[in-house]
């Protein structure tokens, strides 16, 4: 079981519940997320009223078909569930974040550190990040952003650089 917090309301979770909705907030669609994970639709309808129950809000939005075709998303509550689990995940298996990330986007280095250091200015901020290697690699970053993803030093961090171009030089 997974402990959650939503709404300061504290409960337990079966991991098969995080893994439906993560599947719904990829194919956006309950049957297609039933295929993924291997359960039955009346199960997954069961495990998402259960969510409902424990955190007294709306897991899912569907829409009905027809010339497009019909289509569900995660609600605001169901988006904070699935970012916790991603949370937890991470923790208890090293790699998790960034086998996720590297399969939602279309950067391929993570690359991962702590913060030394942050100058917050007005505008834009820098962090200063120790990789694991030892190197340090410096980011400027939104302040606005800084302070949304409550950056400080000491914080583990992951660095996903996407590049046009690496330059490379022979000394």
């Amino acid at each position: 079981m997974i402990k959650l917090t939503i709404d300061e309301k504290v409960f337990e979770v079966h991991p098969s519940r995080l893994e439906l909705l993560d599947a719904v907030m990829r194919t956006g669609s309950i049957s297609a997320a039933c295929e993924s994970v291997g359960v039955s639709y009346r199960t997954a309808l069961n495990w998402l009223k259960e969510l409902k129950t424990k955190t007294g809000a709306s897991i899912v939005h569907s829409t009905r078909g027809g010339k497009t075709g019909g289509k569900t998303e995660l609600t605001e509550t169901g988006q904070k569930l699935v970012e916790q689990y991603y949370s937890i995940q991470s923790t208890r298996r090293p790699g998790f974040v960034k086998s996720f990330i590297e399969m939602k986007m279309s950067a391929r280095n993570v690359l991962s550190g702590s913060v030394k250091e942050v100058v917050e200015g007005e505008i834009l901020s820098m962090v200063d990040v120790e990789l694991e290697s030892r190197q340090e690699i410096k980011s400027v970053i939104t302040t606005d952003s800084l302070k949304r993803l409550m950056i400080k030093p000491g914080d583990k961090i992951l660095v996903i650089v996407k590049a046009t171009e690496a330059l490379l030089m022979k000394p």
